[in-house]
């Protein structure tokens, strides 16, 4: 009885050691949609100093020996990266802010040397004639420009996108190989819309530059 017990327990161990180092042989190929997202995670898994092997194959990134709580923090870095998008693309119109002068464009910056840090963007405000706005330049060189934020919406929608593919593929393969972790997709549907906002966003600014070009006809009522 004794033996058999022996046995059992040996028998366990042996498994429990197989498990641990098939989860820790585990890898994963993450697809890059752009360069800024290989640079993104690279920076991060640098500044972690997770103790995985990274292979950068150009088109996507192939980590070894990756655990649950490594992909676990990925995702929350993106979905903090989603969320700032989101932010500046609602902030796109925001001419008045609390500090003073419209809103400035966030992003999130992944350095080795010093982590997470979210920074304001450094490139020039946009002016754009509009005397009637209650934000307009009273006098100066400038009088009837508004200040606008310094953010291009076609590319903040793409960054978005691309963002939610990446999280969204992470969590696929969550799915698949940490079973016991409950997350869920961004929707689906979400980056339709943003794919529907792109192309409205490029046909409306294709007709503000034919208008401020003249390249739109005015149509004039006839004498009577």
């Amino acid at each position: 009885m004794r033996f058999r017990e022996i046995i059992k327990a040996i028998i366990l161990i042996f498994a429990c050691f197989y498990i641990t180092s098939c989860n820790l042989n585990k890898k994963i190929h993450i697809v890059i949609f752009n360069e800024n997202q290989k640079e993104y995670l690279v920076n991060y898994i640098l500044f972690k100093n997770y103790n995985i092997k990274l292979i950068d194959n150009n088109d996507y990134l192939t980590l070894k020996k990756i655990n649950e709580k490594m992909l676990i923090d990925i995702l929350y870095t993106l979905n903090l990266r989603i969320d700032i998008i989101k932010n500046n693309i609602v902030n796109a119109n925001t001419t008045r802010t609390v500090e003073g002068g419209p809103f400035i464009r966030d992003y999130l910056k992944i350095t080795a040397e010093n982590g997470i840090e979210i920074l304001k963007d450094s490139s020039p405000i946009k002016l754009v004639y509009d005397p009637t706005h209650p934000d307009a330049i009273l006098n100066g060189a400038n009088e009837g420009y508004v200040q606008l934020p310094n953010i291009d919406l076609v590319t903040e929608y793409y960054e978005l996108i691309e963002t939610v593919k990446l999280y969204n593929s992470i969590v696929d393969y969550i799915k698949i190989n940490f079973k016991q972790i409950a997350i869920e997709k961004i929707n689906i549907a979400t980056i339709d819309e943003i794919e529907y906002n792109i192309r409205i966003e490029k046909l409306l600014r294709l007709l503000l530059e034919f208008s401020l070009e003249n390249k739109i006809p005015e149509f004039k009522k006839e004498a009577q």
